[in-house]
Parts: structure tokens; C-alpha cells; sequence
């Protein structure tokens, strides 16, 4: 019986994890997570809905179990299986029937929906498809009940606004197949977030910001399903796409928010028997996203609550409309509880009773958030990790708050029909949302600017600093806080300085943790408003495109109030960046043979490709802002192979393996410094419409296309993905010829360009000069030009016959005409096992030089041991002693970096994480092997680290793993997971270990 209670005594710790860590059945939600959907179906009541960064779905409730603190959420429960992107975006309502319905875009562009009944936590058996209408996986939908039926408001995938009306079958059921309407001509971004308000006087209200940047309001009555035309709301412009939030907080009439282009909240009225909109008026006091949605509620009758997070610091701001009778807005924004945001989050809100708000937010970890006020005086209380007990000594009071800029709103109440002018002026400001004055008087204060305004302590900041040995996870660019008196990261030691550019100096950095080599950016902060907003979208760029392949990769990054300076911390690239290779080119009086010129505008174009597929224009496109994995001096080597000219043995092994390495598909070429970037999924909505140059000019004299120049002082300066192909031009131009196509001083109606130069192929050129067009419209598309440069880059890899002997002949044979024409000779059988056991030797004992040797005599990267079980390859002997110079030299004979061995089916990465190899593991990582690969008995790299040889639990090697997305649930061919695995194969002091280390996830 012995055994049999061990193991029951296992598992109940293991079910003590979980419901500890992740109260889930499974781990629970990952994080982070999309927008979350928050509503109430009884008094007193909340139902939260969220779909994860797995793309599972989950819901937790408050209110429902009289154990659990009424503020307490519960347990999350998984929703019913859909295809849906990871961190969709989420809305809900409760309909006549209190059934909640929740509202998502599937992956194949479908809306779907989903009933939950509170009273009872009945979830429906599946997601519903609603069809009629193609919209973009993972947008959001507004929803509201309206005449006792469902109202929908989506933007199609060709930009158009449409709405649909779903009529309530029964309790558990809804309407399929509606017919969709379009409300007006005005077009937007198809993944715009649209607004929707009820003002009980049988009116709904839909509004949009158009791809013109103006905003728009439509309405239709009970009476009728046509609605109304677009009518501009006042004379105001957003970003292209921007969110627009509506609240009514009486009979009739309407209050809306909404980011201008100066990233500051307007606001916008109108009231009872108005035919006009009044508005906008700004409400300064900090910055924010373009486009992100505003928070807004009415918690009762005639008082406002509205939420936003600030793009610097991070922090929520709140701001309120006490109701009538009180002259205007409260005036100051303040910080909501000392909050931290994820950067790019809106918070959602939601009243569970009259004169009551919640509100719920992604934090800077990913994880979700709660706050919660029981009147419009009493303030707010939190924030609180969803799931825990809350505390009760965390509420911000509703009396002076830290004020930000602004002060006591005047001009008039409600109640008189003269809205308040937030900033404290009774007029409002007319024309684009801030405009061009408005950001010569952007309020930056340094004392309460970007990361100065941290609060000690604070539960909503979870990552502020750390206080065990582990490596810090960075998903979505958190920013971790260091002390104010630590003048440097206690995470990381500098070892030697690289250079500078600009504010930023650069830092060779090793990780304490694991020991990882690593590059570290440190960016001097003068607290000025353009560089605040630079620093900011690098992060956010970054972040979206982070762990692409021909991007650069960000690990991490820290703030240090005491040095007023942010690190970036990012891979080490050994090559540096592609100007060094031109001076190199142009000191040795050559140009740059056209296979590295057309492999590098081959994968410049694939990086930028990934960034415009998400909506991130680069702008600054130069060849210090491409940094390469590998150095490269082989120029001259290269012109004398392609002329026939003598090459000595070393100079031969070294062009073999730099071509064997460039021809394998791994990357060389890495897009970086998101500094100047742009992201247009809100700005600019497709490639007819610009985003304005808010700062002046944007990017490097020399690269920057002529069409983002304000040379008339009008801020007409317009950049679209095209002033991108235009960059990329001039940096292929660039490689060619040593310098840009056209002197930066020159005006772009007087410039006269200069053909490259003969050497380089017709097509080539062509392609070239047509990206430089002075006109955008005659300049290919991104992935016209991506698609024309891979395919220019194997006709000269063709063109030039001896790349091809080069790389079939192991030998590397002299290149001379006179050894050209001489027959390769034959090794026997006996030579080759000889070569082979040579290297295999060589990767056991990591030995890099004599591996180099036998394959350049013809050893094969195919060998196997003689061993009759394991039969690794050189690959895997190199892995299983963490030799990465080894790993190195086999690679670049065109090794795939994720084969597996033949009985078990490990791969290099199972194989380095099972000897704990930090070294070995980041560098197989880097180099795209498979975090989740399985072996034959479907068990991936992250067993190894809780399982590995010698039955160490190995801590730091799990934190690598999972920090580069490892999934610590999936399970083995017995449908295991690692905990199943733990609870069977390990004793109990040995879960617990596991527990204490899930808890420090948490």
C-alpha cells in the first residue's frame, strides 16, 4: 500500500499547484491576454471573459460563492474550444433574459458568440458562428441591447462599417444568420475599434474614426432598421482607426472620448435637442497611445468615470464628472492606485450597482487586474491580481489628486447645456486634436515624467525588481524598475564598452543568471517630450515584431531613476552592424560583390516585409540599423573566386563556409532600432492614407523619402510603407556605390540620380532606381520587391557557375583555371569512415579547429556514432557537451539545426537543455531550433529541465525555456504533463520544490 499512498500524496500536491498558481483545471490562462470582456448580471455580481495567449478562452466570476470575498474573483474556468489568434479581443453584454452573451472574431474572420448564465455557471456547449460579415480575425465588436434585441456594430475587411440586429431565440440561443447592413460610405482600418451607445430615448448610436482621421457618429430609432448617415462629430481628426468610447449619463444625451494626434484625450458632447456636436476639448496632463480606447462609464445619472493609461510612465489616469450642479470636470488628472498598464492596454469598466465602477486591466506582466469603487466620492480600491483576496488598505480616495496639468474644469454644467472644458477654458480648441501648436505646449514635467512616479511597493507592478537568482521574463517589453539609488542593473555586468550613437551607448553585458553574453543599450533620458516618444515607440515596435527572423531580438529592459537612463538588453550580434562591412569595402578600394549586396537586400526586404505585415512603418532605414550574426571580411575573396583567381586553403575553408552558412536560410541580416518607427494598424489603416510627421523630420538625411519632407512648414509630411521601400532603395544603393543616391541638400525636384553602376545585373538595377522613384506610386509594393530581390538573389547565386562547385565539392578545391578543369577525386570507403570518426571525435571533445578540418575534407555532417543506442550526430555530440564553437563550425555546412537523432528522436536542444548548458541552449535558440520540438515519445526540450539526468531540478534552465515559449503543458504520448510526470516520477519534496517555483510565476 506503500506506494499507492505516495502517490496519492503527489498528486494532491500537485493539485495544490494548481489551484494555488493557476486555479484552472489545467495551468490556467497564459498570459498575457487580449482585451477582456467585464459585465454584471446582478447586482453585486461579475463575470470576467478572456481569451489567453494561448488562445484558449477563460471566465472567472465574483459574487457567487459565499466563501469567497464578494471583490474576490474565482477560479477560472475554460470556455469551449474555438480557433481563435492568441490575445483576441473580447465583448460581452447581458441581454433581457440575464443570459451574458460574449462576442469574439474567430481566425477565419467569422463572429462568433458564446452564452454564460451567472446564476448558475451554465457555459454554453459552443461558440456560434453569426455569418454574413468577413471582419479581421481578433478585432473587437461593439454590442449593446437595444429594443430588446442584440445590436452589432463590426468593420468588414474592406474597411466598411456594418450593423446587425440579433433577436434572442430562447435563454441559451441566438439568431445565426442576420442580415448585415453598411451604415454609410465612410471607410476605416479594418481592425478599427468601433463605438456604440444607447441614449434611452429609443435611439443607439454607432461612431468610427475614418481612414480621413475624422470622426463620425451615425444613429437609428426603434422604428426603423435603417441608420442615419455619418455626421462628423465637431471639428477635431484622430488617427486613422482610432477608438472612439460613447457613454450617455442621461435621457438623450451623449459624452465621447478619443485619442487626437497630439496622444492626448479629447472629449466631445452632445446634449438633449442639440443638432451639433460641441467639442473637442483637450485634457492634458499626460500622453497616451494613438488610438487606444478610452475607459468610460456612467455609474448613475449624470457623473462620468473615465480611464487611461500613460504612454511613458505607464501609469492609469483617471479623471471624473461629478455629476450636476458641479462646475465641470474634476479637473486633474490623477493616478488610479498607482497602477501599471502593459503597454498598448485599455482598461475596461464595468457597474455591477448603481454608483459603482469596476475596472479591469492587463498589467505590466500580463497578468489581469482589479479595481473597484462603491461611490463617485469614495474613490477607487486595488488594484488586485484577479484571483487573489483583495486588501483593503490600497484605495486612492477621491480628494486631491496628483495632478498632472489641467485644473478645475470650467465654462459651465451639464445641467445648463455649456460643457466643461477640461483643460479649464470654457472654449473649445477647434481643428486636428491638439494640432501642430498643441504639441510646441505638451505638458512633460520632469518630476512626474516617464518612470520617476513609481510607488514602492506597488501590487500592480510585479516585475519591479527581482529577489531571487532568476532570470527576468520579458514578453511585451516590460520594463523592469530598478532601486533609486542603484546606479546600475543588478541583473547584469558590464564587461566592455562598444560605441555610441546619439544618447545611446552600447555595453557588451553578461546575465548574472545564466551567464548569457548579451548587448545592452543604455538611452540617457533629457526627459524632452520628442525623445520620451522615440524611446516609447521603440519599445512598442519592437515588442510586436519581436522573435521574427530577420528582425533583431529584445530580451529585456530596465529603468534606473538614478542614472535617468532605460537599458534595452538584447543579443550580442558579433557581426556588428552593415556600415562597418561597407568602410571595410570601401577602405579596400572595392565594391561589394553582388551575391552579399543581393543577399542582404533579400533579407533587409524580409525583415521590413514582417514589419509592414503588422502594421509598422521603420522609417529610419540606414545600414547602421542592420545588425549581422556573423562578421564578414570575405569581400575580396569573393571578387578573386568569381575572376578565377588563386585562393589559398584558409581563404577557401573561410568563403566555403560563409557561402555553405548563407545558403542554409539562416538569417545574417537583422532589421533594428525601432526608434523612428511608426505603428499604423491605428495611424494609417492602408497604404493611401499617411500618417503626419509629428515630430518634423523623421529618419536619416540621405535615406528619409522626399514625400515625408515639410519643406512648407504645414506638417504636410506624409509617411506610408512606400517611404519605407524608398529607404530600403537607398540603402541597396548604398551597398552598391558606397553612398545614397542623392545628396541630402539637394531638394528632391532638383535631384538627378545616377545609375549603378555595370557590375551589378540589369534587373537589379532597374529595381533599385524604381524603389528611389521620386513619386511613391511608382515604387513597388513591399511585397512585390521582396518577391523580385529572392528571386534576383538565386539568379546571380546562378549566374556565378562557381558557387555551385564551390559548395558540392567538400575539398573546396583551388579556384585557378588551371585547377578548375581538373576531375575531383574519389575517396574510398575506408578514407571517409576515417574523416568521419575525426569529427566525431572532434565534436565530443570540442575540438572546433579539428572539426573544421575533416569537413573541409570531406567528413559528413551525417555521421552517426558507433554507440547502438543513442547514434548521435556531430550536431549532437556538440550539443551534449555544450560546445557551441563546434555547434558553430557544423552549422555552417548547411546542418539542419533541428534534426533528430534516429531512436529517440532528441534534438540538439533536448539533448543541451538535459546537460544544462545555458550557453549551448541560447545559442541553439537563437540560431531558430524548436523550443517545443517532440521526440518519439512526444516529450519537449522543457522535460529535460525538470527531469534531467541525475534528477536535478534545474530552476534557471526552466526559466530560459518558458521565457522563450516554452509550453510547460504539453503533454507527453501518455498525456502527460511536466506535473503528471513530476507527480509519478519524483518524491514529494521535489513537488513541492516545483510548487514554490510556480508560485514565484505567479
Amino acid at each position: 500500500m506503500a506506494p499507492f499512498r505516495t502517490f496519492l500524496m503527489q498528486t494532491a500536491s500537485i493539485v495544490s499547484i494548481l489551484s494555488t498558481s493557476c486555479a484552472s483545471a489545467a495551468l490556467g490562462p497564459t498570459v498575457p491576454y487580449g482585451r477582456p470582456a467585464v459585465v454584471s448580471a446582478s447586482n453585486g455580481t461579475l463575470d470576467l471573459f478572456v481569451i489567453a495567449g494561448s488562445g484558449d478562452g477563460y471566465v472567472t466570476s465574483t459574487g457567487s460563492d459565499p466563501a469567497i470575498q464578494s471583490t474576490q474573483f474565482s477560479a477560472w474556468r475554460s470556455l469551449p474550444f474555438l480557433d481563435v489568434p492568441s490575445e483576441a479581443n473580447l465583448t460581452a453584454i447581458v441581454d433581457d433574459s440575464k443570459i451574458e452573451r460574449v462576442f469574439v472574431v474567430a481566425s477565419n474572420g467569422t463572429i462568433h458568440t458564446l452564452s454564460f448564465r451567472h446564476s448558475d455557471h451554465t457555459i454554453g456547449d459552443s461558440w456560434r458562428p453569426i455569418g454574413g460579415l468577413e471582419t479581421r480575425p481578433g478585432s473587437t465588436i461593439a454590442a449593446i441591447m437595444f429594443d430588446k434585441k442584440v445590436q452589432l456594430v463590426a468593420v468588414g475587411i474592406d474597411g466598411h462599417v456594418a450593423a446587425t440586429s440579433l433577436t434572442v431565440a430562447n435563454d441559451t440561443s441566438i439568431s445565426e444568420a442576420p442580415t448585415w447592413s453598411t451604415i454609410g460610405d465612410v471607410k476605416t482600418t479594418n481592425i478599427a475599434t468601433t463605438g456604440i451607445s444607447v441614449t434611452n430615448d429609443g435611439r443607439v448610436h454607432a461612431f468610427v474614426t475614418g481612414n480621413d482621421g475624422l470622426t463620425y457618429a451615425a444613429e437609428r430609432n426603434q422604428t426603423s432598421d435603417i441608420w442615419s448617415a455619418w455626421e462628423r462629430i465637431a471639428a477635431g481628426q484622430a488617427a486613422p482607426g482610432a477608438a472612439i468610447s460613447a457613454v450617455s449619463r442621461s435621457v438623450g444625451q451623449l459624452d465621447v472620448w478619443a485619442v487626437g494626434l497630439n496622444d492626448v484625450v479629447w472629449t466631445a458632447a452632445k446634449h438633449p435637442g442639440d443638432t451639433s456636436w460641441r467639442g473637442w476639448w483637450e485634457m492634458p496632463g499626460f500622453t497616451t497611445l494613438p488610438g487606444i480606447e478610452v475607459g468610460a462609464i456612467s455609474r448613475q445619472v449624470d457623473t462620468l468615470d473615465v480611464f487611461c493609461p500613460d504612454s511613458t510612465a505607464l501609469r492609469i489616469y483617471r479623471n471624473w464628472w461629478p455629476g450636476t450642479g458641479i462646475n465641470g470636470w474634476f479637473g486633474a488628472w490623477k493616478h488610479s492606485n498607482s497602477g501599471l498598464s502593459l503597454l498598448g492596454t485599455s482598461v475596461v469598466l464595468v457597474s455591477k450597482a448603481p454608483g459603482t465602477v469596476d475596472a479591469i486591466v492587463t498589467g505590466t506582466d500580463g497578468n489581469l487586474f482589479h479595481e473597484t469603487s462603491l461611490s463617485i466620492d469614495g474613490g477607487f480600491c486595488g488594484w488586485w491580481l484577479v484571483g487573489e483576496k483583495p486588501l483593503t488598505a490600497t484605495c486612492d480616495g477621491a480628494g486631491t489628486g496628483t495632478s498632472n496639468g489641467g485644473g478645475q474644469g470650467g465654462g459651465g454644467s451639464p445641467s445648463s447645456g455649456g460643457e466643461g472644458s477640461p483643460s479649464g477654458t470654457a472654449s473649445p480648441l477647434v481643428g486636428d486634436f491638439g494640432g501642430h501648436a498643441a504639441l510646441k505646449s505638451r505638458y512633460i514635467a520632469p518630476s512626474n515624467s516617464l518612470l520617476n512616479q513609481r510607488t514602492k511597493g506597488s501590487r500592480f507592478r510585479r516585475m519591479q525588481r527581482s529577489t531571487t537568482n532568476r532570470p527576468t521574463q520579458i514578453i511585451k517589453m516590460d520594463i523592469r524598475f530598478l532601486d533609486d539609488s542603484a546606479r546600475s542593473d543588478p541583473l547584469y555586468v558590464n564587461l566592455e564598452y562598444l560605441g555610441e550613437g546619439g544618447q545611446a551607448k552600447v555595453y557588451k553585458v553578461k546575465r548574472v543568471n545564466d551567464r548569457l553574453i548579451m548587448a545592452c543599450k543604455e538611452i540617457i533620458v533629457t526627459l524632452d517630450a520628442t525623445e520620451l516618444h522615440l524611446i516609447k515607440r521603440e519599445l512598442e515596435s519592437w515588442a510586436m515584431i519581436n522573435r521574427k527572423k530577420y528582425i533583431a531580438e529584445y530580451y529585456d529592459a530596465s529603468w534606473g531613476p538614478a542614472t535617468n537612463s532605460i537599458r534595452l538588453y538584447m543579443p550580442l550580434y558579433k557581426g556588428g552592424d552593415l556600415h562597418k562591412v561597407l568602410e571595410t569595402a570601401l577602405m579596400e578600394k572595392q565594391p561589394l560583390h553582388p551575391i552579399v549586396t543581393s543577399l542582404c537586400a533579400n533579407e533587409i526586404a524580409q525583415g521590413v516585409q514582417e514589419c509592414h505585415e503588422r502594421d509598422i512603418i521603420h522609417r529610419d532605414l540606414k545600414p547602421e540599423n542592420v545588425l549581422l550574426s556573423s562578421p564578414f571580411k570575405l569581400n575580396t575573396q569573393l571578387w578573386k573566386a568569381a575572376k578565377g583567381e588563386f585562393l589559398t586553403s584558409t581563404e577557401k575553408r573561410e568563403l566555403a563556409a560563409f557561402l555553405r552558412a548563407r545558403t542554409t536560410g539562416i538569417p545574417w541580416c537583422h532589421v533594428a532600432d525601432f526608434g523612428m518607427a511608426k505603428i499604423t494598424s491605428k495611424l494609417l489603416g492602408n497604404s493611401h492614407h499617411g500618417t503626419r510627421a509629428t515630430f518634423g523630420q523623421m529618419g536619416t538625411p540621405g535615406f528619409i523619402a522626399p514625400e515625408t519632407i515639410d519643406l512648407t512648414g504645414t506638417n504636410a509630411a506624409k509617411f506610408t510603407s512606400k517611404s519605407d521601400v524608398y529607404g530600403l532603395g537607398c540603402l541597396i544603393y548604398c551597398l552598391c556605390e558606397g553612398s545614397p543616391p542623392f545628396p541630402h541638400r539637394v531638394e528632391p525636384s532638383k535631384r538627378v540620380y545616377k545609375p549603378i553602376s555595370a557590375q551589378y545585373p540589369q534587373q537589379f538595377r532597374s529595381l533599385v532606381e524604381r524603389c528611389v522613384s521620386l513619386s511613391p506610386a511608382s515604387r513597388p509594393g513591399i511585397r512585390e520587391l521582396t518577391s523580385d530581390l529572392k528571386r534576383l538573389h538565386k539568379q546571380i547565386l546562378a549566374e556565378n557557375h562557381w558557387v555551385d562547385e564551390f559548395l558540392s565539392s567538400n575539398s573546396a578545391l583551388p579556384l585557378s583555371p588551371s585547377s578548375q578543369s581538373r576531375p575531383t577525386r574519389s575517396r574510398s570507403p575506408d578514407t571517409m569512415m576515417s574523416l568521419n570518426n575525426q569529427l566525431l571525435e572532434a565534436c565530443k571533445e570540442g575540438d572546433a579547429e579539428s572539426a573544421r578540418a575533416a569537413l573541409s575534407a570531406g567528413a559528413s555532417t551525417s555521421a552517426v556514432g558507433s554507440e547502438q543506442f543513442y547514434r548521435y550526430s556531430p550536431l549532437h555530440y556538440a550539443a551534449k557537451g555544450g560546445f557551441v564553437n563546434v555547434m558553430e563550425v557544423i552549422l555552417e555546412y548547411g546542418v539542419d539545426i533541428n534534426m533528430k537523432t534516429p531512436t529517440l528522436g532528441g534534438t540538439a536542444l533536448h539533448i543541451a537543455v538535459i546537460g544544462g548548458h545555458y550557453d549551448a541552449v541560447d545559442y541553439l535558440i537563437s540560431m531558430n531550433a524548436f523550443v517545443n520540438a517532440k521526440t518519439k515519445q512526444h516529450m519537449t526540450p522543457i522535460w529535460g529541465a525538470v527531469l534531467p539526468e541525475g534528477g536535478k531540478f534545474d530552476e534557471v534552465m526552466l526559466l530560459k525555456l518558458l521565457s522563450r515559449g516554452a509550453d510547460i503543458n504539453a503533454p507527453n504520448n501518455k498525456g502527460w504533463t511536466i506535473l503528471h510526470g513530476l507527480a509519478v516520477e519524483k518524491d514529494e519534496d521535489y513537488v513541492e520544490r516545483m510548487r514554490v517555483f510556480l508560485r514565484g510565476r505567479k
